[in-house]
């Protein structure tokens, strides 16, 4: 389920448009901030373990969210600070520490096909992303190149906190149209029982 996101397609629901995008969009904002990318620019949403990519050319990216265990060319990479990446290079999130989904953002932002003003994938409908749908295996995907003289004239100065999520924080619901047509006793029951995600699961 890693995809290409940015911060979505609001205000298109009335239309049957998902929104989309990315789902900790804090996270993204972070990645691409980092790069001194536009706040919109497309980036992988990485989710879960075991993926792994092959930079075919060199160029600064940098790695948010949730901690999966990021290593380049066999070495751990640090999440929240911008890293350069030399072509060729092996990156590999190798398995889930802290949370299930990471950002990668490249500098420039990679490239997508737009869709109603956004590049985010909507894999039921089969809009934007990479041809609408999840990454497969071999998959080569674009990002923009900036010429080395304009990577060295940006100066990093920002580092944020990456932040620690516990497994036992509660989980927050807003109550939806069909809140109203669950008895007392299945709401009840609803925000009572503990819940476990399974592989069954999506974005939606």
């Amino acid at each position: 389920m890693s995809c290409l996101q940015d911060l979505g397609r609001p205000g298109l629901q009335h239309l049957g448009v998902s929104e989309s995008g990315a789902m900790d969009r804090f996270s993204a904002r972070v990645a691409n901030a980092l790069l001194a990318n536009d706040v919109n620019a497309p980036l992988l949403e990485i989710t879960l373990n075991g993926t792994k990519l092959k930079i075919m050319h060199a160029q600064w990216f940098a790695v948010t969210g949730a901690d999966l265990s990021a290593e380049l060319n066999g070495e751990p990479i640090p999440l929240c600070q911008p890293v350069f990446i030399s072509e060729n290079s092996i990156l590999h999130f190798k398995r889930t520490q802290n949370g299930c989904r990471a950002y990668l953002a490249v500098q420039g932002g990679f490239a997508g096909e737009q869709v109603l003003g956004s590049v985010a994938t909507d894999s039921r409908s089969g809009l934007g992303g990479f041809h609408g749908r999840w990454f497969q295996k071999n998959d080569q995907l674009a990002f923009q190149q900036i010429t080395q003289t304009k990577i060295q004239n940006i100066h990093w100065h920002t580092r944020f906190a990456h932040p620690d999520f516990q497994p036992d924080e509660p989980l927050y619901f807003i109550a939806g149209s069909y809140w109203q047509n669950l008895t007392e006793k299945q709401r009840t029951q609803f925000q009572q029982q503990a819940w476990r995600v399974s592989a069954q699961s999506d974005r939606m």
